[in-house]
């Protein structure tokens, strides 16, 4: 089973703003966990970001369990990585529990990774409640320097549905710029809608 996929990149959830923090803090990667089930559940069955996917209906919170067990790890294999976005508080001198506590904010996705071309696309989804804060902005730079230094790609690109502005202001505030639409090109909420093709040298 393949949870990981175009479709659930929901790219059409990014957080366009990025408001000055009231602390310090980083975006950390992490790879998917068993107990991130419940987060997969809430993630997979927004149906608010389902026009920017291919989900049509429902995942079951066991279908989801299994495949954070058994997803591929070599993201080059499956042509696919997911990964867990945390932030946690980086300021010096709080307690132990305080500096290694993290907070999931988000999932961050790369698909279609091609190791001969040196691309993939990429998305991120923003938790509801994370939102408004700039999260999507720091997730997002910090994915690109996640494929530039781990995973040696050379360009990325976004697809965008139409419509969804916040996504294409954030994705073009980083740098992003738009190379085409395919007209007509997805179904969501009952009409046929374009979808917009942009790319980044990284």
């Amino acid at each position: 089973m393949s949870i990981t996929s175009p479709s659930a990149s929901t790219t059409g959830h990014a957080d366009p703003t990025a408001r000055p923090h009231p602390s310090p803090r980083s975006i950390i990667l992490r790879a998917l966990e068993p107990s991130d089930a419940d987060l997969l559940y809430d993630v997979e069955n927004d149906e608010a970001a389902w026009p920017s996917s291919d989900n049509i209906a429902p995942y079951s919170r066991h279908a989801l369990r299994e495949y954070a067990l058994t997803h591929e790890a070599d993201p080059f294999a499956a042509g696919q990585l997911r990964l867990v976005a945390q932030v946690g508080d980086t300021q010096p001198g709080g307690t132990s529990a305080e500096q290694n506590h993290h907070r999931a904010v988000g999932l961050l996705d790369f698909y279609d990774i091609s190791a001969i071309h040196s691309h993939a696309w990429i998305g991120i989804y923003v938790l509801p409640d994370m939102r408004g804060e700039g999260y999507g902005h720091d997730m997002l730079l910090r994915s690109l320097d996640y494929a530039r230094r781990h995973l040696g790609l050379t360009s990325v690109g976004a697809r965008i549905l139409e419509g969804n502005d916040p996504s294409m202001r954030l994705f073009r505030k980083c740098g992003f710029e738009l190379r085409g639409t395919l007209p007509c090109w997805r179904f969501a909420d009952g009409e046929m809608r374009d979808m917009h093709l942009l790319t980044r040298r990284l």
